[in-house]
């Protein structure tokens, strides 16, 4: 359902004031339910902001066990699924694209987690910081394994700032 003007401003019957002279007062509010009732929905918006005319760019979204993946202009998103952390390994299939996708996963438990290249070099552990649950790498075309734990034998890369995480 699309609200406009007043209506806009009504919340679960509660109407709230906006000042007129502010553009946002002027704006639209955009509510979505589900068909069914159920005890929990799901909603996944992405929004795309462009002058009219640019041509919308597609997205990629799969839906897995403990999480989703969604994929848009070279940035490829991993998000929990569920209010619990991802602590499963995690296989990613990059597309080809020219220059690889941002690879950036959130919601997923800390601690150490290694990165894998099927049939390729890349052997890299990853530190994910306690209360920040997230990690960022770029990768290329390829298959990969995203698994917890460290590997031995693998380098070692901070995830948030690209620099070596040297063990204390």
């Amino acid at each position: 359902m699309i609200w406009g003007g007043d209506s806009s401003r009504n919340v679960f019957g509660t109407s709230y004031p906006a000042d007129p002279s502010k553009p946002e007062s002027k704006a639209y509010r955009i509510m979505i339910s589900s068909n069914k009732k159920q005890h929990r929905n799901r909603f996944l918006t992405v929004f795309q902001m462009t002058e009219d005319t640019a041509k919308q760019l597609p997205v990629f979204f799969k839906e897995y066990k403990s999480y989703y993946e969604v994929r848009l202009a070279g940035v490829m998103q991993l998000l929990s699924s569920s209010r619990e952390l991802i602590s499963d390994s995690i296989a990613l299939e990059v597309p080809r694209n020219g220059n690889g996708y941002a690879v950036v996963a959130t919601g997923i438990s800390s601690g150490f987690w290694h990165i894998r290249q099927k049939d390729g070099p890349l052997n890299t552990n990853l530190y994910v910081r306690p209360g920040k649950n997230s990690l960022y790498i770029h990768l290329k075309e390829g298959r990969y394994s995203l698994v917890p734990g460290r590997s031995y034998d693998g380098t070692y890369f901070d995830a948030p700032n690209g620099q070596p995480y040297i063990l204390k």
